[in-house]
C-alpha cells in the first residue's frame, strides 16, 4: 500500500506540473473536464493491484474518450499552449496501468486494454514518428515490463513450491525413519508385555498403552499421507492391525462425566470423510472442549458437524462461563493449541477460525475437505 501510494504520488506529480506548471513544462491547456478526467485516472491507480483489468480499461475509455473528442471538436477537452500536438497527450496514469495489467492481471485478457491504448496513442490511422515514440515509452514499454515482472513471479513461486514440496517430503522421510520406528518398538515391547506378564493389571496397562501406540502410529501414517502425497510408504502394518477412526461420542461422554453441558449435532453420512478428515475433527472439538474446560468452566457446548460428500464443516460453540466460575486451569495451557490445530487443519486442505461469539462466547468453526489424496487411495484417505 505504501507503495502504491507513491505511484498515486509520482502520476499525481505529473498531473499537477501539466495542469498548473508554467510554459513549456505545462504544454497542454486542459479543460475541466479533461483535469478532472485526469486527476480521476491517477485515483484509481490505488486499486492497480486488487483490480489491475479495470483500472486499465478506465484508463483506455478516458483515452479513448478524449481522442474522439478531439477528432471530431478539436481543442475541446485539450488545447495546445506552446505548439504542442494535442494528439500526442496520454493520460498520466497510463503507463501505471499498462504496467500494472500485465504484472498483476490474471489472465490473457489483460493485454487486450493495453494493445487498445497503444493504438490509441500510437493512431495508426495517422502515422507519425512522435506519437509512436509517445506510445511506446508511455503505454508499450511499461507493459512490457510488466509481463516480465509477472512472469519472474510466476518463476519464482514455483521454485518456492518445489522447495516446499522437498522439505515436506524430507520431514515425512525423517519422521518415518525415526518417530515411527521407535513407536512401533513401543507397541511390539507392549503386545509382548501384555502377553508374558502373568498380572493382571500389568496385561491391561500394557494393553492400554499398545492401543495408544496404534493410535498414534495410525495419526502418523495420516501425517506422512498428507506430507508425501501418493507417495508415503507404508508401515507393514494389515488392515486388521490398523487402530479405529475415534468417533467424537466419548469425548462428549468424558466431557458431560466432569459437569460440562455438551450437545452433539451429526448431520450426514460419518463415512464420507477419510480416516484423516475423521481424526482432524476429533482433534478439533478435543481441543475446543480441552479450552472450555480450561477457560470457560460450566459453560454450556454445542458441537455440530456436517458430514458432506465434498467437505466436512465442524462448528463448536460455548455460551458465556456462569458468574461466579473461575478458569483455574486456565494459566496451565501453553498458548499454541489453537495456533497448532490451524497448522494442522490448513496441511489437510481446510481452514478453521476461531473466536470470541456474539453472545460473549466463544467459537470455533472449521471447513474440512472430505477426502486427501494419500498412499491408501480415496476409499483411506
Amino acid at each position: 500500500m505504501a507503495f502504491d501510494v507513491v505511484v498515486v504520488c509520482t502520476a499525481g506529480t505529473f498531473v499537477g506540473a501539466s495542469l498548473l506548471g508554467p510554459p513549456p513544462v505545462a504544454e497542454l491547456d486542459y479543460s475541466g473536464v479533461a483535469a478532472l478526467g485526469e486527476v480521476a485516472l491517477v485515483l484509481a491507480l490505488l486499486w492497480r493491484r486488487q483490480a489491475p483489468l479495470a483500472v486499465a480499461w478506465a484508463v483506455m475509455a478516458g483515452t479513448a474518450a478524449v481522442a474522439i473528442v478531439e477528432v471530431t471538436a478539436p481543442g475541446t477537452l485539450v488545447r495546445a499552449i506552446v505548439g504542442a500536438d494535442p494528439a500526442l497527450w496520454v493520460p498520466a496514469a497510463a503507463p501505471f496501468a499498462a504496467y500494472a495489467s500485465l504484472a498483476f492481471g490474471r489472465n490473457r485478457v489483460a493485454w487486450v486494454p493495453v494493445v487498445v491504448l497503444t493504438v490509441i496513442a500510437t493512431q495508426p490511422w495517422d502515422p507519425d514518428g512522435a506519437r509512436i515514440t509517445s506510445a511506446v515509452l508511455l503505454v508499450a514499454g511499461p507493459a512490457l515490463v510488466g509481463a516480465h515482472t509477472a512472469a519472474r513471479r510466476r518463476l519464482l513461486q514455483g521454485r518456492i513450491k518445489e522447495a516446499l514440496a522437498d522439505e515436506r517430503a524430507r520431514l515425512a522421510a525423517e519422521m518415518h525413519d525415526v518417530v515411527t520406528h521407535r513407536v512401533s518398538l513401543m507397541v511390539l515391547q507392549a503386545g509382548t508385555m501384555s502377553l508374558c506378564s502373568e498380572d493382571e493389571t500389568t496385561r491391561a496397562n500394557a494393553e492400554q498403552l499398545r492401543a495408544l501406540g496404534c493410535h498414534a502410529l495410525e495419526e502418523l501414517r495420516d501425517l506422512l499421507g498428507v506430507l508425501r502425497g501418493p507417495e508415503v510408504p507404508d508401515f507393514g502394518g494389515t488392515e486388521t492391525q490398523r487402530a479405529p477412526v475415534p468417533r467424537l461420542e466419548p469425548l462428549i461422554v468424558a466431557s458431560r462425566s466432569i459437569g460440562t453441558s455438551v450437545e452433539l449435532i451429526e448431520e450426514g453420512d460419518p463415512s464420507l470423510a477419510a480416516p484423516v478428515i475423521a481424526r482432524t475433527a476429533y482433534r478439533i472439538v478435543e481441543e475446543a472442549l480441552t479450552n472450555v474446560h480450561k477457560h470457560a468452566p460450566g459453560a454450556r457446548v454445542r458441537a455440530q458437524v456436517r458430514y458432506g460428500a465434498q467437505t466436512v464443516r465442524l462448528t463448536v460453540h460455548n455460551s458465556p462461563p456462569p458468574d461466579g466460575e473461575h478458569a483455574t486451569l486456565a494459566a496451565t495451557g501453553s498458548g499454541t493449541g489453537l495456533p497448532a490445530l490451524r497448522r494442522r487443519v490448513e496441511l489437510v486442505g481446510g481452514s478453521l477460525q476461531a473466536g470470541s461469539a456474539p453472545d460473549g462466547g466463544f467459537s470455533v468453526d472449521a471447513t474440512l475437505p472430505s477426502h486427501v489424496p494419500t498412499r491408501e487411495g480415496p476409499e483411506r484417505g
